[in-house]
C-alpha cells in the first residue's frame, strides 16, 4: 500500500520536498490586501517621494504593508 499516515508538518514537508507544493504568492494568495496594478503604482508613487503613510491611508492598508513593499520583503515576485 502506498498511503502512510504522518503529520501535516511532514506531509507539507515532503510536498515541498517533492516540488507538489506551490506557495501561494501575490493575488494569488487569498489573504493579499493588494492587486497587482496597486503595487505597481505604490512602487511607482514611493519613487516620486509619496510617503509610505500617505499611501498606507489612501489604499487602507497598514504601513508596514507599504514599508514592505518599498523594502522589497512583499510582493518580490512582480517585477
Amino acid at each position: 500500500e502506498n498511503l502512510e499516515w504522518v503529520t501535516n508538518e511532514t506531509n507539507v514537508q515532503r510536498a515541498w520536498a517533492a516540488g507538489t507544493h506551490h506557495k501561494l504568492v501575490g493575488e494569488k494568495n487569498p489573504l493579499s490586501a493588494l492587486s497587482a496594478k496597486q503595487v505597481r503604482i505604490i512602487r511607482q508613487l514611493l519613487a516620486q517621494n509619496v510617503s509610505m503613510n500617505s499611501l498606507a491611508q489612501l489604499l487602507l492598508v497598514n504601513p508596514e504593508t507599504i514599508r514592505k513593499i518599498a523594502n522589497g520583503v512583499s510582493w518580490k515576485s512582480l517585477t
